[in-house]
Formats: C-alpha cells, structure tokens, sequence
C-alpha cells in the first residue's frame, strides 16, 4: 500500500516535468528538422523526412555566419574576462571591508540590474560614438561586461563569505598586503566559482541581440544573432538558411554549457545561498 501511494505521489511531479520537457524540447527538435528540409519549411510535419539535405547549412556556412561566429566569440571572451576580473575583486571588497555606505553602494548595484536593458540602449549609443567604440566587437564585449559584472559580483561574493577571514590573517602574518591575500589566497580559492561565473556570461551574451543590434551597424562587425537577420529578405525569407543557421549558432554555447553545467549549478547555487 506504501509502495502504490509512493507511486502515485511521484506520478504528478513526474508529468509535470514531462510537460515542461516537451515544452521546451519539442521546439528544438522542430527547428533541427526544418534546418535539413528543403520545402515546405514552415507547413511541413516535423516527422516528414522526405526532401531533406544539407542545402541550408551550405548556404550558412558559405555566407557571412563563421565570421559573425568570430566575432561572437571575441566579444563573448572580452565580456567575460572584463566582468569577472572586476566583479572577483568587488565582490572581495564587499566581503571583506566595512566602509562608509558599502551596503548602501552593494544593494544599490544589485537594484540597478532590474532595470530593463532595453533603456540603456540610447545612452550607450551615444557613449560608446563618444568613445569611438561604435561597430567596435570589442566595444561590444566591453558593454556586455559592464551589464553583467553585478550579476557575477553577486555570485562570487556568496563564495568570499564562506572562505574563512582566518585565511587573510595568515597571510597577513606573513607580510601579504590585503590584494596579495586575495591574489595568493582567495582568488585560487575561486577558480571553480570564477569558471562558472566566466560560462555565465559566455551563454548570456552569446544569444543577446537588442545591445549587438544598437551598437553594431557594419556587416562585417555583426555577430551571430545579428548575421542571421541577414537572411531576412525584403520579399522573401530563407527560412530554411534561418533554422540552419540558429541551429550552428547553438551548438558553441550548447557544449560549452554541457561541459560545465554541474559545476555552474553548484556555483549559482552556492552563490544564492551565500
């Protein structure tokens, strides 16, 4: 009787995550098979597997798309060692000194992020054409660091709490100033926490449009989301290039993610705890 009333009390979580997978799983899949098929792209079955080929990713790939996957990569890579070396150092500071206003200053940094970065696209515009950052890729990698160094601070700082200060006095003792404790102590410390924070932030500006859209206007500066509005006719859409072309923009940060995932789970969830 035990045995039938486990059961039945597992059923219902078991169905809803059933649901919430296919959900989110069906899409996918849908997008995979319409990359390979060449008609009926759009009104095709998903289980159709007739008129299928490789056309598509040709077609990408021949295009502008590898150079866009490059130049994704240079301001994903610039975002993430920019927001993490400053938010490892902050968050270091918040955890360790106590100085006028430092919690008004934290949850101040914290509030900000709830604003929608949609409104912040007029004032970098106009920042970064003041700074000739404009159709920069790195300019771009340096936007992006500046939007998500808060998000990585609060990551990092959960993980500075639970490092014993015992650990800075020793190395105190030993004449380390307060940045060497923290360059020859805690930041070793960190590696696993910084990693997960870097991949963060890889993933997040890998698939980020709106930002990209304002501040790049030059083909050949275009990232990955941006290449693939390329593709986007005036009269007529390329569909099948369009689903070819997200699939290959995927597979990067699909496998960067699947290598780390546990280790990015453990930290977000370290990081919200502390």
């Amino acid at each position: 009787m035990k045995a039938v009333r486990r059961t039945l009390s597992n059923t219902g979580p078991n169905l809803v995550l059933l649901v919430i997978f296919a959900a989110v799983a069906v899409p996918f899949l849908w997008v995979i098979m319409a990359s390979f098929r060449q008609t009926d792209v759009l009104t095709g079955s998903m289980f159709d597997l007739s008129h299928l080929g490789i056309a598509n990713y040709l077609t990408v790939l021949k295009g502008s798309l590898p150079q866009d996957l490059i130049n994704s990569a240079i301001a994903c890579v610039t975002a993430a060692v920019l927001s993490v070396g400053v938010s490892a150092v902050a968050a270091y500071a918040f955890s360790r000194f106590e100085f006028a206003g430092s919690k008004l200053l934290f949850r101040l940094i914290l509030v900000v992020q709830v604003i929608p970065a949609v409104s912040m696209v007029v004032p970098l515009y106009k920042l970064w054409a003041g700074l000739h950052l404009f159709n920069s890729v790195v300019g771009l990698g340096i936007a992006y660091a500046g939007l998500n160094t808060a998000v990585c601070m609060l990551l990092l700082k959960g993980f500075v709490d639970e490092i014993p200060r015992e650990l800075d006095e020793a190395a105190a003792i030993d004449g380390c100033s307060s940045f060497g404790a923290f360059r020859r102590v805690v930041l070793p410390l960190l590696a696993p926490a910084i990693t997960s924070a870097a991949i963060y932030v890889l993933v997040i500006t890998w698939q980020e449009y709106v930002i990209a859209s304002s501040l790049l206007n030059s083909p050949g500066s275009f990232t990955a989301t941006l290449g693939l509005q390329n593709l986007v006719g005036q009269y007529t859409t390329n569909y099948g290039a369009i689903m070819a072309g997200s699939v290959v923009t995927a597979i990067p940060v699909i496998i960067v993610f699947a290598i780390f995932q546990k280790q990015f789970v453990q930290t977000v969830t370290g990081g919200l705890k502390g």
